[in-house]
């Protein structure tokens, strides 16, 4: 079985994560493909508790796991190489939890992302540039 770590520098709660990220993992889950979505999701949204509560509940009924990461925008440059190296160490946690065996990437910083950890752990690698 495929198990995918689906990495989205564009959060969950963002209206794109909404409108294209989310119905395309639901697609591939009806193709009997595993996924574990790692995403980076802004304060302003996180810290709306019915949309996380709504959206937890959708991605249960849906058999995707969420884990999200805070999005950082300040300082520029620094926040986003922060953002790169959290994702790595979760990806990390989350590959060896999930026993994940392939890496799918949407997004330029999500993709920096999964070809570090494409190398560290010789894992298949799709770079998906909408």
């Amino acid at each position: 079985m495929i198990r995918s770590l689906y990495i989205s520098y564009d959060g969950a709660t963002d209206p794109i994560g909404q409108s294209q990220v989310i119905p395309y993992l639901k697609g591939l889950v009806k193709k009997g493909i595993g996924i574990t979505l790692l995403t980076f999701d802004k304060k302003e949204y996180l810290s709306n508790e019915k949309m996380l509560s709504s959206m937890n509940g959708e991605f249960k009924e849906s058999d995707i796991k969420w884990v999200w990461l805070r999005y950082h925008k300040k300082p520029p440059v620094i926040s986003t190489f922060i953002d790169a190296l959290n994702g790595i160490f979760t990806g990390i946690l989350l590959i060896y939890k999930d026993r994940i065996n392939c890496i799918h990437a949407r997004t330029y910083v999500a993709a920096l992302i999964g070809l570090i950890l494409k190398k560290l752990f010789r894992l298949r690698f799709i770079f998906d540039m909408r």
